[in-house]
């Protein structure tokens, strides 16, 4: 591909160089796109599967499959380790993370509930 566009803009370097940086940061974004797509249907799985090559969970723990394929809005109510409880919507802004030691929630809307003894 390099030799392709050095012949065609060889005239021009101003040419040449704004075309081979366009190359290169387009094909590394379709590249991306490829990839990321191909891991979402999950089809290096299915295929090392065939071939009977066991390969490590790309979720390593519930929370990180539950949250990972959220496409639609969800209530959670959250268990803090003091014991006490954030509920909200878990959205398309939320994110939660699986970090060993430290697993952090951000919730987009939360909801602020006193519970009260009648």
């Amino acid at each position: 591909m390099f030799k392709i566009i050095g012949q065609k803009y060889s005239k021009s370097e101003y040419a040449y160089w704004l075309v081979l940086i366009q190359t290169i940061l387009g094909t590394g974004f379709i590249t991306g796109i490829i990839l990321g797509l191909l891991r979402k249907m999950q089809l290096f799985r299915k295929v090392l599967g065939r071939l009977a090559i066991q390969i490590e969970n790309p979720y390593p723990t519930g929370w990180d499959y539950k949250f990972a394929n959220t496409d639609k809005e969800k209530w959670v109510c959250v268990c803090l380790d003091d014991s006490k409880y954030i509920r909200g919507k878990f959205g398309k802004e939320s994110l939660a993370s699986s970090v060993k030691d430290n697993h952090d929630i951000y919730i987009e809307e939360v909801y602020m509930m006193k519970w009260q003894k009648k």
